[in-house]
């Protein structure tokens, strides 16, 4: 289960594709891939433009999922540098690439520009210009769908043992000096 990524489905295996949203409130370009290496790459690319980054990180509240609230998300908010976030993408791999019960969001200070590594482990792009960024997801081989159905809908969130997933949780938070903070903060 190492490799695991944070959810699967036994139906359909997951591709490598993404899908470009466009309407009036936002664009934004969504990423799937049954390829580890090429999301932590793909990832690294996006942190590599900026020195410094304000990160969230949203994970799954078990007293709220089981009062089943709406909302079942704690988040912690924290800002760090570059350098720091490369390391924490190593040491916190485990965590962030194959926990389903956690999101993890980078935003580039100077830009407002961000992404999200979702529960699914599905990646989502909310930046100015995806031109670039299309261009490197082709030459990776990785498919333009246009239709948001191609993506999984039914799948299972692979989860660490709790006590692992508490343990690296609260070092994370710990270690960046992250802060809960509400939502819409």
């Amino acid at each position: 289960m190492e490799d695991q990524f944070k959810s699967y489905s036994p139906e359909i295996e997951k591709k490598n594709i993404y899908f470009l949203e466009n309407s009036h409130e936002f664009n934004r370009l969504i990423v799937q891939l049954n390829d580890k290496k090429i999301l932590e790459n793909l990832i690294k690319s996006f942190v590599v433009s900026n020195e410094n980054f304000k990160i969230l990180l949203k994970i799954t509240s078990y007293e709220k999922q089981n009062e089943n609230k709406k909302d079942i998300w704690e988040r912690y908010y924290g800002e760090i540098s570059k350098d720091k976030l490369l390391n924490a993408m190593d040491k916190y791999n485990h965590f962030i690439f194959h926990d389903g019960y956690n999101e993890f969001l980078i935003k580039n200070s100077l830009t407002n520009e961000y992404i999200c590594l979702d529960e699914y482990g599905c990646l989502w792009y909310y930046i100015n210009s995806f031109k670039e960024l299309k261009a490197e997801l082709n030459k990776l081989e990785i498919k333009e769908v246009f239709n948001i159905n191609e993506f999984i809908i039914k799948h299972f969130y692979y989860r660490m043992e709790l006590n692992n997933q508490e343990k690296y949780f609260r070092d994370f938070i710990n270690e960046f000096n992250m802060k809960y903070v509400e939502k819409n903060t």
